[in-house]
């Protein structure tokens, strides 16, 4: 998978200054990021309301997004995918919520979204 291959290269760089299992420890399963970033591409989700989605910090959010677009750039499914749809502003939960009222629905019966306890 292109993704771990991604993530073993990251992790075997010369000159790392960390040993492999050494850091900060991620927030998301890489699942969970692949979610996060084909609500952002489809629904276009602020970075701030994806990070409340997801229990974590807008940062970390838009740190995960970047990731993850890099990796699926190197496959097929995002070659096409120009530039400008990634970088668009986004829109708002409520807005979200408006263009998509079942969405709320499905949400909601997640214990505060997707926010890990």
């Amino acid at each position: 998978m292109v993704w771990m291959e991604t993530e073993r290269r990251r992790l075997e760089r010369p000159g790392r200054m960390r040993a492999i299992g050494g850091g900060r420890k991620p927030a998301l399963e890489t699942e969970e990021i692949l979610l996060m970033t084909l609500l952002r591409l489809r629904l276009g989700l602020k970075m701030e309301d994806l990070g409340r989605l997801f229990g974590i910090d807008k940062s970390t959010a838009s740190r995960y997004f970047q990731k993850s677009i890099r990796i699926l750039q190197q496959i097929d499914a995002l070659k096409s995918i120009s530039t400008l749809i990634i970088r668009k502003r986004g829109k708002s939960i409520k807005e979200i919520f408006q263009e998509y009222p079942e969405l709320e629905l499905f949400l909601n019966k997640k214990p505060i979204y997707f926010a890990r306890k």
